[in-house]
């Protein structure tokens, strides 16, 4: 059995080295939230949640859900933690 892989980070870059891996047996995805903030820790920017409209955001997460989906095996899952606001549209 292979060690169990954690990648955090943009999928996307990722998932452009991974067409050798083997198939992902779970992709777990937690994309931002349309939040159209800038959230911080302390004065940092941890990460910048604005985007153009809602339509840009969901061609965003769905375009990167769509790489990962290839990546998964027969028996795999893909696991998306979305904003209750946005899920339905995702």
């Amino acid at each position: 059995m292979r060690e169990p892989l954690l990648v955090k980070g943009d999928c996307a870059s990722v998932l452009r080295f991974a067409l050798d891996w083997p198939p992902f047996h779970l992709v777990y995805a937690d994309p931002p939230f349309f939040t159209q903030q800038v959230h911080r820790i302390g004065k940092r920017v941890a990460f910048d949640d604005r985007w153009e409209s809602l339509d840009h955001f969901v061609d965003h997460v769905v375009g990167r859900l769509a790489m990962a989906w290839d990546h998964i095996g027969d028996e795999g899952s893909l696991v998306v933690h979305l904003d209750p606001k946005t899920s339905h549209h995702v």
